[in-house]
């Protein structure tokens, strides 16, 4: 699940919050997120290695954008494989 205004303004920062599903994830040794990757149409703006120590698999990422773009999101669950989710964002 991703969390992040449907415009934001150009040059200004933001906060997307990138969480594993609508109820907690499960972070146990056999069965975590491992890593969550954030693009920003062809860059890679943040990426972040995740461990069972960690009680929730929720990062905030704090984001500014020039210009429309589309987010990709994907995360890596270690029982489950990567998923993928994308978003278009105005800026104005």
């Amino acid at each position: 699940m991703l969390t992040l205004p449907d415009a934001v303004r150009r040059g200004r920062a933001f906060d997307l919050v990138v969480q594993a599903g609508l109820d907690a994830h499960p972070m146990e040794a056999a069965h975590h997120i491992d890593w969550v990757e954030v693009c920003a149409g062809d860059t890679r703006a943040f990426v972040v290695d995740l461990s069972p120590l960690v009680p929730y698999a929720v990062v905030r990422v704090p984001l500014v954008l020039t210009a429309d773009t589309e987010l990709r999101v994907r995360l890596h669950c270690t029982l489950h494989g990567t998923w993928l989710t994308r978003r278009a964002v105005r800026v104005g």
